[in-house]
């Protein structure tokens, strides 16, 4: 979108959210010199309440409700999964922190509020846009190696080989997911800060803890 400078609300929203952006990738916005750092590394390390962590609650979470699985085994991976999550939170993010203040800050200013989201959510896609497009040229040529028609003369290693295509395949749409950034990220990262800290608040009044 293009904000107009000169209009004093903007042009604060539009500062506050290049800082924010500065911040998370450690370089200028600005200057476009953000390409030199890969988006998936940010997204690891700006919002890990939603890496692999959050991965293993989620499957461990869809095994307990499977009848032929034991409910304390996934009870327990679950657990272990939100205990790494807790321990994420004792060292914040520079970008959860900047996330938390900024909701502080317009909490009663819910006009201004909504513009540095509004530049926030621009500036994200603009950062995937920047990114993608060589994981994408990545996906469609295993794509085309995976799903190519076999030839009936083939020998193993050759099928063994388009296994690997498939393989390739998997971990290029990984890849591509990873460094995918948007407004819903954040969301879920601050969801995410919620249930960690509801889980500790939990454990601790388990064991008759002050919180």
């Amino acid at each position: 979108i293009h904000i107009d400078t000169q209009e004093p609300q903007l042009s604060k929203c539009q500062k506050i959210a290049d800082n924010i952006i500065q911040e998370m990738m450690k370089s200028n916005y600005k200057e476009k010199k953000i390409k030199s750092k890969p988006l998936a590394a940010v997204k690891e390390s700006m919002l890990p309440l939603q890496g692999d962590c959050w991965s293993e609650w989620a499957e461990a979470k869809r095994e307990s409700h499977k009848q032929n699985k034991p409910i304390e085994e996934s009870e327990s991976k679950m657990a272990t999964a939100r205990q790494t999550q807790c321990a994420s939170l004792q060292t914040p993010s520079s970008l959860l922190i900047s996330i938390l203040n900024l909701c502080r800050e317009f909490a009663d200013a819910k006009g201004e509020f909504y513009d540095v989201w509004n530049i926030l959510r621009n500036d994200f896609n603009h950062l995937s846009k920047l990114h993608l497009p060589p994981l994408y040229e990545e996906y469609k040529k295993w794509h085309k190696l995976s799903y190519s028609p076999e030839d009936k003369t083939k020998d193993n290693n050759e099928s063994t080989n388009q296994e690997d295509c498939k393989s390739m395949l998997l971990s290029a749409a990984k890849d591509i997911a990873k460094s995918s950034l948007g407004i819903e990220h954040i969301f879920r990262e601050l969801g995410q800060v919620f249930e960690a800290d509801l889980y500790l608040f939990n454990e601790k009044q388990k064991y008759n803890l002050n919180r």
